[in-house]
């Protein structure tokens, strides 16, 4: 549903890219956090590193945005390491471990209180959150929505990316339309979206074998249903 998707990469990656995903257009990162390609949303943080390089290139788009964000993965790693500024409208989007990392404590007084470890990141950071267990939580601060869908099929790597390209998809349609971002609200919608293919994957799968593009392959029958 995001329309137009750019790829911001190392160049060699491209031709890799371009086969995995035929619908994408790639460009180098380097001349993206130069000159960024015409976007509603940037989402950043999957497969991009931690090296002093990848920090810059993240700072400079970062700078750059004046639509809403979208940190995962490594992008978490880099705020909780050397911290930066966010943009307005900013989603974070960390497991437990990346959420212990942005908070300076370990897992176990993450999971003790997901909803606290929550407001506790919106607070620090000054964005929305989307703490993913297998409770998930998510909150700008003021309004907090939990997420109680298990899908133990999600409980491997890929699932975060999956949940980060959604929630960043969701925010681009709302941007285009014209409505409210509502950021930490389309993060909970994209949560749900997530839980619920990943429970149809498993009725079809099983919970063990099904991988995350056979999840998110369930999405538009899911969205059919309203």
């Amino acid at each position: 549903g995001c329309g137009l998707m750019t790829i911001a990469c190392e160049e060699e990656l491209i031709p890799v890219l371009q086969v995995m995903v035929p619908n994408a257009m790639c460009m180098p990162i380097r001349r993206a956090a130069e000159n960024p390609p015409p976007h509603d949303v940037l989402a950043a943080g999957c497969g991009l590193g931690t090296g002093e390089q990848a920090k810059e290139y993240l700072v400079r788009l970062l700078a750059k945005e004046k639509g809403p964000a979208v940190l995962d993965a490594d992008a978490l790693n880099l705020l909780a390491r050397d911290g930066f500024s966010l943009p307005e409208n900013t989603l974070l989007t960390p497991h437990v471990g990346e959420a212990a990392r942005l908070l300076g404590t370990d897992t176990a007084a993450v999971l003790s209180d997901l909803t606290g470890s929550a407001h506790a990141i919106a607070e620090k950071y000054r964005a929305a959150v989307l703490l993913k267990s297998s409770v998930s939580v998510v909150t700008d601060g003021t309004f907090t929505y939990v997420n109680h869908q298990a899908a133990p099929a999600l409980a491997k790597g890929g699932s975060g990316d999956a949940l980060c390209g959604i929630a960043a998809a969701l925010l681009a349609e709302r941007a285009a339309q014209g409505f409210s971002l509502a950021t930490a609200q389309t993060g909970a919608v994209a949560s749900l979206l997530l839980s619920m293919c990943g429970q149809r994957a498993e009725k079809t799968l099983g919970a063990r074998s099904a991988l995350t593009g056979e999840v998110t392959a369930f999405l538009p029958e899911i969205l059919s249903q309203g």
